[in-house]
């Protein structure tokens, strides 16, 4: 089974699914950055995983790479996609292949001002809307107001599941979390006890 998840570049959010899933998978699985990483998100501390990873597809590095893109949005037999175009996968759309969008929300703002919008009505259109009866096309919420918002616009009944970021889990032994901790000295505030003697 060959599964390819898009997104415009990859983060410590993904990167423990996309680890498991080339455990499980090897090299049937691909994720496909549409983007370098934003200066904006190095300086909040994100690291660049885009050219740490052989399973990473860099979309906007060379046409070698944009045709990988391309080529994997028809030939997966999964695919998952979040926050990229729908420019590597137009055809598997047309072809009502197994799609899962993953978004957290559509409405944002109060959903009158949202539909108000023109280009925001046209992005819904064209990426939900548009295919709102293809079998094969799901939606992956990442948050707990997705599933809804869509449903208000009659979209993906019966078929939204809960997704989200799968951060990297570590256990710690009790016992050794507490031995390691400093040791705090007891302060008594002798004028703050008669207050209340």
């Amino acid at each position: 089974m060959k599964v390819t998840f898009y997104s415009n570049f990859l983060t410590h959010h993904q990167l423990p699914f996309c680890l498991d899933m080339v455990s499980i998978l090897g090299d049937d699985f691909k994720f496909v950055s549409s983007m370098p990483i934003t200066e904006e998100r190095r300086k909040l501390g994100f690291k660049d995983l885009n050219s740490s990873y052989d399973f990473v597809v860099r979309a906007y590095e060379d046409k070698e790479q944009y045709t990988k893109a391309l080529e994997l949005g028809n030939e997966s037999d999964v695919v998952i996609i979040g926050s990229t175009g729908d420019e590597f996968i137009k055809e598997r759309l047309k072809a009502d292949k197994l799609t899962f969008r993953y978004r957290s929300r559509v409405f944002l703002e109060p959903p009158i001002k949202t539909l108000l919008n023109k280009n925001l009505r046209k992005t819904i259109y064209e990426r939900h809307i548009k295919y709102k009866n293809n079998k094969n096309l799901y939606l992956l919420t990442s948050n707990g107001y997705g599933a809804k918002d869509f449903n208000k616009l009659g979209l993906y009944k019966d078929k939204v599941y809960r997704w989200g970021y799968f951060p990297e889990t570590n256990y710690y032994n009790i016992d050794d979390l507490i031995d390691s901790k400093e040791k705090n000295e007891v302060l008594i505030f002798y004028g703050l006890l008669d207050l209340y003697l």
